[in-house]
C-alpha cells in the first residue's frame, strides 16, 4: 500500500478504494451471479470468474493512472463474485450436512493461505521489480488456475437421490428466497465481520511501517500471523459446525471475541502483536466457516437456488467496499490510528446483536413446531 500511494500520488482514502472498489461489482452482480449459476451449472459460471479475474489482473499491471486502476479492480470484482457464489454452492450440491461443513472449512482456507502467500511474497517482488510484477504474478496465476479448473471441474450429473441432483428452479424460488430475512441477517453479519477485516488486513502493514517503523518486509511477517492460523482454524471450525447445533451462537461468540481483539493492535508493543495477530488469524477465519454452512443449508431447503448466498455475499461485499475506505478516512481526518481501531469494535457488536437475532428466531420456530427440536437449520 505504500507504494501504490507513492506511485499514483493519492491519499489513504483514495488509496483504501483500490482495496474496497472490487466490491462494487459484488453488491450491483451477487444476485445476477446466483441466477448465472442456476442456469449455466459451476463449471461454465467458474471458468468466466477466472477470466474475468485474470483480465483485471492484467489491466492492473498496464495501469499509469489511479482510474485505470479502478477500472481493473472493478474486472476482477466480477470474476470474485461469480467464484464467490460458484465454490460454496458446488459443495453444497455434492455433500451432506456434516461432510459439507468440513469441505466447506477446507474451502474456506483459500483466503488465508493466499493472503499468508501474498504477504511473504508481495514485498520481495515489489521492492525487486516494481508493484507492478505482483499483478503480472497475479495475471500469470489466474490464467493456470483457470486451466486446471477447466480440465478438473466436472459439470453437475443428475442422480436419482444423490446431492449432485441440481432440479430446474422457478422465479417464486429466486423470490421467496431473496427476501428471506435469515438470508439478510446472515449478509448483515458477514458485513459487519467484512468491514472489520478487509480494514484490518488492510492498513495494518501500513500502521506498523508508519507508526512503528518497521521495514515492509517485518510488518508482512507480523501480518502473515493473521492468515497463517486460518490455515488451522477454518478446517478446525469446519469439523466442529458438523458436530455441533449451536452454531449461531457460536457465530455471535466468535464475532464478539474478534472484536475484542483487534483495537489491542494499536497499544500492544511489537514484539506483542505476534500472539495478538496469531489469536485475530485464529478467531477471525473461523466466522465465514460458519456463515457459509449456515447459508448453504438456507439454500438448499426446498428447491435449491444460489440466490441466499448471492444475498450474503452482497453484504461481504458491502463490507469490503467500506471498511478499508471508512478505516483509512477516519486516520486521514482525525489524525488518530487509535481512534480507526477501537471504532471497529462498535460494528462487531452489530453483528453478534444479528447472530443473535438469527438465533432467537430459530428459537421460535422451533417453539411453534416449524422445526423439529434438535434440528442443525
Amino acid at each position: 500500500m505504500p507504494l501504490l500511494i507513492s506511485a499514483f500520488q493519492v491519499s489513504r482514502s483514495t488509496a483504501g478504494l483500490l482495496m474496497s472498489v472490487f466490491a462494487v461489482a459484488g453488491i450491483a452482480l451477487a444476485i445476477p451471479a446466483g441466477l448465472i449459476l442456476d442456469k449455466l451449472r459451476g463449471r461454465t459460471t467458474g471458468t468466466i470468474a477466472v477470466c474475468f479475474i485474470a483480465l483485471g489482473s492484467g489491466i492492473g499491471a498496464l495501469s499509469t493512472h489511479i482510474g485505470l486502476m479502478l477500472v481493473s479492480r472493478l474486472v476482477e470484482g466480477i470474476g470474485l463474485t461469480l467464484m464467490a457464489i460458484v465454490a460454496p454452492m458446488m459443495i453444497a450440491y455434492r455433500f451432506d450436512l456434516q461432510n459439507r461443513s468440513v469441505a466447506l472449512g477446507i474451502l474456506n482456507v483459500w483466503f488465508p493461505l493466499a493472503s499468508t502467500i501474498a504477504l511473504i511474497s508481495v514485498p520481495f517482488l515489489a521492492t525487486r521489480w516494481g508493484w507492478q510484477s505482483v499483478w503480472w504474478c497475479g495475471t500469470l496465476y489466474a490464467v493456470i488456475a483457470g486451466l486446471l479448473y477447466f480440465l478438473f471441474i466436472k459439470p453437475f450429473q443428475r442422480d436419482q437421490g444423490g446431492t449432485m441432483a441440481v432440479e430446474k428452479r422457478e422465479d417464486a424460488d429466486a423470490r421467496s428466497a431473496f427476501l428471506n430475512l435469515d438470508a439478510w441477517l446472515m449478509g448483515l453479519v458477514f458485513c459487519c465481520f467484512s468491514v472489520q477485516y478487509a480494514a484490518f488486513l488492510t492498513w495494518t502493514p501500513t500502521f506498523l511501517h508508519t507508526v512503528r517503523g518497521t521495514s515492509l518486509a517485518y510488518s508482512s511477517v507480523v501480518m502473515c500471523f493473521v492468515p497463517l492460523l486460518g490455515l488451522i482454524s477454518s478446517p478446525l471450525a469446519g469439523w466442529m459446525i458438523g458436530r455441533i447445533l449451536h452454531r449461531r451462537l457460536m457465530c455471535a461468540i466468535a464475532i464478539a471475541l474478534f472484536s475484542a481483539l483487534l483495537p489491542w493492535a494499536s497499544v500492544l508493543d511489537v514484539p506483542h502483536l505476534i500472539p495478538l495477530m496469531a489469536a485475530i488469524g485464529f478467531v477471525g477465519s473461523a466466522i465465514p466457516g460458519v456463515i457459509m454452512s449456515l447459508v448453504a443449508d438456507l439454500a438448499l431447503q426446498g428447491k435449491v437456488t444460489s440466490v441466499p448466498q448471492a444475498v450474503v455475499f452482497i453484504g461481504q461485499s458491502t463490507g469490503i467496499l467500506i471498511g478499508p475506505t471508512l478505516f483509512g478516512g477516519i486516520v486521514d481526518l482525525m489524525g488518530g490510528w487509535s481512534i480507526a481501531y477501537w471504532l471497529l469494535l462498535p460494528v462487531g457488536l452489530v453483528g453478534v446483536g444479528a447472530a443473535l437475532l438469527l438465533r432467537q428466531r430459530l428459537i421460535a420456530r422451533i417453539q411453534a413446531g416449524i422445526i423439529p427440536p434438535g434440528s442443525r437449520y
